[in-house]
């Protein structure tokens, strides 16, 4: 049964119990604050759903996500979860050397 890709807010409201505009992540940019809400995590992992969709990513394929920790990684972990596609993560704060030797060696398909 196809998941409500277009509808993310019903996944995440079935597996957290929280007030929408509740901060889920708060992160430190510089000075600044950034608060991503559980609505806008939602959206985002909607979005990061129908891309991996978009782009023909399928059941098996394969797909890293590399990037620094925040809402924006949050929001793409959710998002394979919603499509129930798999991924692995590389460090971003590792040697670039290391993610482009793992890349190469895994196929990737994103």
């Amino acid at each position: 049964m196809p998941l409500p890709l277009d509808r993310p807010h019903l996944i995440f409201a079935q597996r957290f119990r929280v007030a929408w505009e509740e901060p889920a992540v708060v992160a430190r940019r510089g000075l600044r604050t950034a608060r991503t809400s559980y609505a806008e995590l939602a959206r985002l992992a909607g979005r990061y759903a129908r891309g991996l969709e978009a782009r023909d990513i399928t059941k098996g394929d394969r797909v890293v996500i590399w990037g620094a920790n925040g809402s924006e990684w949050i929001a793409s972990f959710f998002g394979m979860r919603l499509a129930r596609r798999s991924s692995g993560s590389v460090g971003y704060r590792g040697a670039p050397e290391f993610a482009r030797r793992v890349i190469g060696e895994v196929s990737l398909s994103l």
